[in-house]
């Protein structure tokens, strides 16, 4: 025992040296450390890459050091993992996800296992997150994550559905009756595989069609109760947390829609009510988890809506519209300091820059509809809708907000892009970024704001096309 109170002072004293709150850090340290040992660790035998994820977690993201605290064994395990300082890749993602979900009893048994496996990917990629700066790498990991996450759900849930009611079957034209299937489509940052940290996931759910039946069920009603249980198994908060929280609000009709549409159900509603901003969203979406036949049945159905040949002449006006909203609705600095998505000069501006210019241009050039920002910035350069250096402007700015984003989140694991509006907060952000402090991070911040927030007021300066009659 006296062993193991001197390993943890040290290594706790070791935590608090540099770190932007020293004693924050120790008392963190502490905790990690008495968790491994109550779970049966040797606190001599941790080895160079769990010391690197201990002191990362605790002096520069403690929503890890968190994650730590709460299952002694997470450390090890992840210090283990061959992917620590490298991509992940998605087969891999998807296929220690499936087996984490593999022979869940019940519902309760897969959300608990699929909120452990999401703790311990989070510990990973923090790490490489703080010792790279790898944000839009650690975006799409997180983003492969969520969708497999999806797909371990369907599996799950659709599975005790088929066993309770019947497998769902449709009549096709021919009048031949086939599996009906269910896909989700991935919105917003799922989409373009740019997650963070504590992204909610923008999703719709999608299913082959309604002339059929499961069962005593009509396949409406099968498939909703699916996309509940699935919603429930990856969003809702639990003893164990979260996996990613779940945002159905970009689905036809909104809040106030059903929760899931058949196909013919999505093309009436996008070919009669379809709205700008429903179009612009459009433009990040993939099937992400479930049928992926299906799924590619439904962006070809839309592709027409996505990308018209004919742009309107108010498509910069609508985009700088939908920003200015957001704006409105996010708040000004009083609501807690400067929002690095949502402010002037912002990620969310970049973002809307590119989306723009594939609203004008998407509809006759398909090298330029990629889902990705820094891959449609590329295509856009190559194009020549863009310069060089505007690519670069850009592209810097965007990696850089996404890190900070990233910093923001580790501090306590909560949704937000604001910046702390005192200049300790501030200070601490800076040494987490590895900057000196407010100042020097301020600088910089403004340095990449300024630049989005004029490259944005250029967007229809020679884009526009004619002005509306």
């Amino acid at each position: 025992m006296s062993d193991a109170k001197s390993i943890t002072a040290e290594l706790a004293r070791r935590a608090g040296e540099g770190a932007p709150d020293p004693q924050d850090a120790l008392r963190r340290c502490e905790r990690a450390l008495a968790a491994v040992e109550s779970a049966g660790g040797d606190l001599a035998a941790l080895d160079a890459d769990a010391l690197t994820i201990l002191f990362l977690a605790c002096r520069r993201a403690p929503y890890l050091a968190t994650l730590l605290a709460r299952d002694g064994s997470r450390l090890a395990r992840v210090a283990r993992d061959p992917y620590l300082r490298r991509q992940k890749p998605t087969a891999v993602i998807a296929a220690e996800t499936a087996a984490a979900a593999a022979d869940a009893a019940d519902g309760p048994a897969l959300a608990a296992r699929l909120r452990r496996h999401r703790a311990d990917e989070l510990v990973r990629l923090g790490v490489r997150e703080l010792e790279l700066g790898l944000a839009t790498e650690v975006g799409a990991e997180l983003a492969h994550l969520a969708d497999a996450a999806f797909d371990a759900a369907i599996e799950h849930h659709d599975r005790a559905l088929r066993a309770r009611f019947g497998a769902p079957r449709w009549v096709d034209d021919g009048g031949v009756a086939r599996d009906a299937a269910l896909v989700v489509m991935g919105m917003g940052k799922l989409g373009g595989e740019e997650l963070n940290f504590a992204s909610d996931v923008d999703i719709i759910y999608l299913y082959s069609s309604d002339n059929g039946s499961a069962g005593e069920l009509s396949l409406h009603e099968y498939f909703a109760k699916l996309c509940e249980l699935v919603t429930a198994a990856v969003g809702e908060v639990t003893e164990d947390d979260v996996v990613f929280r779940v945002d159905l609000r970009l689905r036809p009709e909104g809040s106030r829609g059903a929760i899931a549409n058949s196909l013919a159900q999505a093309e009436r509603y996008y070919e009669s009510f379809g709205r700008p901003w429903e179009r612009q969203a459009w433009l990040k979406a993939r099937p992400c988890a479930g049928s992926q036949r299906l799924g590619a049945e439904v962006m070809a159905m839309l592709r027409p809506f996505i990308y018209p040949r004919i742009t309107s002449p108010t498509v910069v006006a609508d985009v700088a519209d939908l920003n200015r909203r957001i704006k409105a609705e996010a708040g000004g600095v009083a609501a807690g300091g400067y929002d690095v998505k949502n402010g002037v000069g912002g990620i969310r501006e970049v973002e809307f820059f590119v989306q723009a210019l594939q609203l004008i241009h998407g509809g006759h050039r398909a090298a330029l509809r990629s889902r990705t920002t820094l891959v449609a910035l590329d295509q856009l350069m190559f194009a020549g809708v863009i310069t060089e250096t505007e690519r670069r402007v850009l592209a810097a700015a965007y990696r850089w907000l996404r890190h900070v984003e990233h910093i923001l989140q580790l501090e306590g694991g909560r949704q937000t892009q604001r910046l702390p509006p005192d200049r300790a907060g501030l200070d601490r952000v800076a040494r987490r970024l590895g900057l000196a402090d407010a100042e020097a991070f301020l600088t910089t911040l403004a340095g990449h704001a300024a630049e989005v927030s004029r490259l944005f007021a250029t967007l229809g300066e020679a884009e526009e096309g004619p002005p509306p009659a």
